[in-house]
């Protein structure tokens, strides 16, 4: 079994501004994000599982993206939010996913490496902010 489960359950668990369980469209899911002021897209990349050592401890290592959408010229009540929405967002996905948190579901625990932000983006009609969530999960 791989960390995706863990990785998953954590971000619908985690308290995210604007949105809910709904709002995150995951690999193999018919999503449509129309009628949305904010979603997410979340995209599971496990890249290596290497041996360790002569013991055999194995780990799986790898990325878990998440992009934020919000709709461009974000306004509310006619005032722009510039990034203020997309920031927010971050920060609340970031109060879960810090370095060396150690993530844990149906006795899958995942420890997180880091969290790196990539400048946003223009990308039909929706402004995207890229979070790359490298992860590590000892196999045995």
């Amino acid at each position: 079994m791989s960390a995706y489960e863990t990785l998953v359950n954590a971000l619908n668990n985690t308290a995210i501004t604007d949105i809910t369980s709904s709002d995150i469209a995951y690999d193999n899911y018919n999503f449509n994000p129309e009628g949305k002021a904010a979603w997410l897209s979340a995209f599971y990349m496990p890249a290596i599982t290497s041996t360790l050592s002569k013991n055999y401890t194995r780990e799986e290592e790898g990325i878990f993206q998440v992009s934020i959408y919000v709709q461009s010229n974000d306004e509310v009540g006619g005032a722009f939010k510039y990034g203020t929405r997309t920031n927010q967002i971050t920060s609340d996905i970031e109060a879960t996913f810090y370095a060396n948190s150690i993530l844990t579901y149906n006795n899958i625990s995942v420890t997180i490496q880091e969290t790196t932000i990539q400048r946003g983006n223009d990308a039909n009609g929706w402004y995207e902010q890229i979070l790359s969530i490298n992860y590590v999960r000892n196999i045995s």
